[in-house]
C-alpha cells in the first residue's frame, strides 16, 4: 500500500504525517484482514453444523469461539480507523497550512551533519 501522494516536495509531508497515515494503512489491512477471516470462519462453521458427528461439536465450538474473537477485535479496530483517520486529515490541514517540519529543516540538516561528522571522526580515531 502506497502513500496516497507522491513524497516529492518536502512542504507537503512531515514525518508525523507520514507515520499517522501507516497507522491508517495498518489498521485498514488488520480490518480487511478480519473480515476475510470472519467470512472464512462463517462458511467453515455453516459447514461443520451441517455435520452431525459427536466430534464435530469440539470443532463447532471452537470455530465459533474465534468467530467471536474475531468480531469483538474487528468492533475495537472500526473505531480505532475512525480516529485515526481524523488525525490523519488533521495532520494534513495542519501541514497545508503551516509546515514547522520545513521550517527547521536547516537546523535539522546541520544537526544531523555536525553527527555525522562526529561518527566520522569517531571511526577514523579508532583506525
Amino acid at each position: 500500500m502506497a502513500y496516497p501522494e507522491k513524497l516529492e516536495d518536502m512542504n507537503h509531508y512531515t514525518p508525523e504525517l507520514i507515520i499517522a497515515w501507516a497507522h491508517t494503512a495498518k489498521l485498514s489491512l488488520s480490518i480487511e484482514a478480519l473480515e476475510d477471516s470472519i467470512e472464512h470462519l462463517e462458511a467453515s462453521l455453516k459447514e461443520a453444523e451441517e455435520d452431525t458427528s459427536e466430534k464435530n461439536e469440539e470443532h463447532i465450538e471452537e470455530l465459533d469461539s474465534h468467530l467471536r474473537d474475531a468480531k469483538a477485535t474487528l468492533k475495537e479496530f472500526e473505531p480505532e480507523l475512525a480516529e485515526a483517520e481524523l488525525e490523519f486529515d488533521r495532520l494534513k490541514a495542519q501541514v497545508a497550512d503551516s509546515n514547522e517540519f520545513v521550517k527547521g529543516m536547516d537546523e535539522h540538516k546541520e544537526i544531523s551533519e555536525m553527527h555525522l561528522t562526529r561518527l566520522e571522526q569517531a571511526h577514523t580515531d579508532e583506525l
